[in-house]
């Protein structure tokens, strides 16, 4: 008898360890100082192509300090890509050259193009 009712207790609070455990699973609180965002502040956003068309892998970038709105990257596959508007658009600056891909690339402060 002792022994069937210590099972049974055992068996009651594991069973009501595990259910607190899921219920405190399945609705997890906010974390403290993290602020919620509306669903509808990204109803307006659309996907939209901002980099050049197969471009492929990026190696290496570089910004300009004196202009703050335009970057330089290098493609893998070659090519140098310059944007004047903070990646919003980009035009190519390097397809006449014979170069097979890009390993490095930086922007000469006394001249930053």
């Amino acid at each position: 008898m002792r022994t069937s009712i210590g099972k049974t207790l055992l068996l009651t609070v594991l069973t009501a360890l595990a259910a607190g455990g899921t219920l405190a699973m399945a609705a997890p609180a906010a974390a403290p100082g993290l602020a919620q965002v509306a669903p509808a502040l990204f109803q307006d956003l659309h996907w939209r192509l901002i980099g050049p068309f197969r471009g492929g892998r990026v190696l290496a970038v570089s910004g300009v300090p004196q202009h703050p709105q335009r970057f330089y990257f290098g493609a893998v596959d070659g090519g140098v890509w310059r944007s004047d508007d903070a990646g919003r658009t980009w035009r190519p600056i390097f397809d006449a050259e014979p170069v097979g891909s890009i390993g490095a690339l930086a922007v000469a402060p006394s001249i930053p193009m």
